[in-house]
């Protein structure tokens, strides 16, 4: 059985470039400082607490020629503990580039963020970045975005702008530890993220082993993107040939002829001696995709889509199969004119031809964020939300912080979760938390 990480983006990346230094200057420091103190409410695998910490340090040199370049590190640390403990420190590299920069044009060779389509929440077009999900859903949504080795050549004329992006080295989107609360999969109850519940695949999950990416020096792929900004309609279209970051776990061949006649415990057992019963694999896609915004006198509005083929799902009889699939997204954001206020809805849609699979054919997602702020924009109340349209799916993260320190800002905030068996908020139902932590953006 196989199934796709997540159905999101797990919500709201980052799309900065990181420290920015005037020419003619070598400067160093940190870029973001994050730590949160989060209690589960009701944990069933006795876990109580989460500690997450994250760190970003950058050191630019720009001498004001058409050379510059950048070195940085990131380091994310997560804690759960409770009845049991676990662990997980990922120190990697941060943006660490090469740049030779002209007004007409500007290439960059090393580690770098690259962010496509005109979404802020879950970009249709935006399919080889790798990111953070150490905490699923709930992710640090400031620190999602992890830096891939590349070469990319961005050409400029007049209002447009053609990107050629070589990915140099895959670089899969970053789980879980896989005895985490926040894992795609469950074997304590045997359900997986994204799929419906099946007795036999309960039973089989169980006693399942999982293999993850081996890190290899295979190419991530290429992709080219013709861009038009600063008139009245920005567009963009774009063609990838890459390898999907988000994994797909599916089963051991030899266990998926067996699986339809009820495997035995003595099969799974013999096949986890030669192999893992689940490995995660990244199939090669490719994606046509394009987007259209503007603006208002108060708000905007993007549109987005986009087609991938060789979408891997699992049939019934447990037989991993490639489909075609459309993702289109239709976003609104409104500021409006006597209150320090912002609105944002996004509309999302998932669709498939497969029937006879697992995975939901047809998915539709109200997702957005509403941030206001009081008191000389001292107080900041935020929430974001996902719901589930055609499915009973909810996930709220309501937030209250304080910004009037000059270290940054200190804040409260909730994480709840609920839906039916098959959405994500239904597979992280156990995971409610409340948080307290501390953040800081010092470029």
């Amino acid at each position: 059985m196989a199934a796709a990480l997540l159905s999101i983006n797990a919500g709201w990346a980052d799309q900065s470039t990181g420290l920015q230094p005037s020419p003619g200057s070598l400067r160093a420091g940190f870029d973001d400082l994050a730590l949160e103190l989060g209690h589960f409410t009701g944990s069933p695998d006795g876990i109580d607490y989460q500690l997450v910490g994250v760190a970003r340090y950058g050191v630019v040199w720009d001498p004001g020629t058409v050379w510059s370049a950048r070195l940085g590190a990131r380091m994310h640390v997560y804690y759960e503990y409770g009845h049991h403990r676990l662990s997980d420190v990922d120190l990697r590299a941060d943006e660490t580039y090469l740049r030779y920069s002209r007004p007409e044009r500007r290439i960059t060779v090393g580690a770098q963020q690259i962010a496509w389509g005109r979404m802020d929440i879950e970009s249709p077009t935006d399919q080889f970045a790798p990111q953070d999900l150490t905490r699923g859903m709930a992710s640090a949504y400031d620190h999602l975005r992890l830096s891939v080795p590349a070469v990319r050549w961005e050409e400029f004329s007049s209002d447009r702008k053609i990107d050629l992006v070589w990915l140099v080295i895959f670089t899969p989107t970053r789980l879980p530890d896989q005895h985490s609360l926040w894992y795609p999969i469950n074997r304590r109850n045997g359900k997986i993220l994204g799929t419906q519940d099946d007795p036999q695949l309960r039973s089989f999950l169980r006693f399942s082993t999982i293999g993850e990416h081996d890190s290899c020096s295979d190419s991530g792929g290429g992709a080219i993107r013709f861009s038009q900004v600063g008139s009245e309609l920005d567009w963009a279209y774009s063609l990838q040939r890459v390898r999907t970051a988000r994994p797909y776990f599916e089963i051991d061949p030899r266990l998926q002829r067996l699986l339809p006649d009820r495997v035995t415990l003595f099969e799974i057992l013999r096949s986890r001696t030669r192999r893992e019963t689940f490995r995660a694999v990244h199939p090669w896609t490719t994606v046509v995709g394009g987007d259209l915004g503007g603006s208002g006198k108060h708000s905007t509005w993007r549109l987005e889509a986009a087609w991938s083929s060789d979408v891997a799902m699992t049939t019934r009889d447990y037989e991993q199969v490639t489909a075609g699939q459309w993702y289109w997204a239709a976003a609104w954001e409104y500021f409006p004119e006597r209150a320090d206020l912002r609105l944002q809805f996004q509309l999302n849609g998932r669709h498939h031809q497969n029937r006879n699979v697992f995975e939901q054919r047809n998915q539709l997602h109200l997702v957005g964020d509403i941030d206001w702020f009081w008191d000389r924009q001292r107080w900041r109340g935020r929430l974001r939300y996902h719901a589930g349209i055609n499915t009973r799916e909810w996930y709220l993260n309501p937030e209250l912080a304080y910004l009037a320190t000059d270290a940054g800002e200190w804040y409260l905030a909730g994480h709840w979760f609920s839906g039916s068996a098959q959405t994500l908020g239904g597979f992280y139902n156990d995971n409610d938390f409340v948080a307290a932590g501390w953040r800081q953006r010092l470029r």
